[in-house]
């Protein structure tokens, strides 16, 4: 299994397969459906206590999977801390925002409004409305979009 790191909000990272302090990873799983679940499962096994927080996130094969829920801790009879950590993909990012007719700016000029949009266009309103929830996370190539009706 290759090197998986926690990746902090505050810009450190933690190595969750280590010698010392000892860290490992005993099993990952990654479930995903078309438009359903989106997630990676980890069960760590350590001698130290970690800190896993929202935010904190993980990559799997280029991909942006974050802690969004508590993560269990357990202590094992054999001194060892037990963590069970779910990382969910951005699928849950866009399944939660809630979308207005906004420009980049964030105004909006109406509550409700018909996507009745170019694909370009409907592009932009989707970013638009993530970066409000979290800033910078999501780019919007306009040049590569193609300006097309759906």
């Amino acid at each position: 299994m290759e090197q998986i790191t926690l990746r902090k909000r505050n810009g450190t990272n933690i190595k969750l397969f280590n010698k010392e302090p000892f860290r490992t990873v005993k099993a990952a799983t990654q479930s995903k459906s078309m438009m359903g679940v989106d997630t990676v499962t980890l069960s760590v096994f350590t001698r130290e206590i970690l800190s896993f927080d929202k935010g904190d996130y993980i990559t799997v094969n280029g991909e942006y999977y974050y802690i969004r829920t508590k993560v269990n801790r357990e202590l094992t009879s054999d001194g060892y801390f037990k963590y069970d950590a779910v990382f969910y993909g951005v699928l849950y990012d866009l399944m939660k925002t809630p979308y207005r007719n906004m420009d980049a700016s964030g105004n909006s000029t109406t509550s409700t409004f018909d996507l009745v949009y170019t694909l370009k266009e409907y592009i932009r309103v989707l970013i638009n409305n993530t970066n409000k929830d979290y800033p910078g996370w999501w780019v919007f190539d306009e040049t590569g979009c193609p300006d097309k009706d759906p």
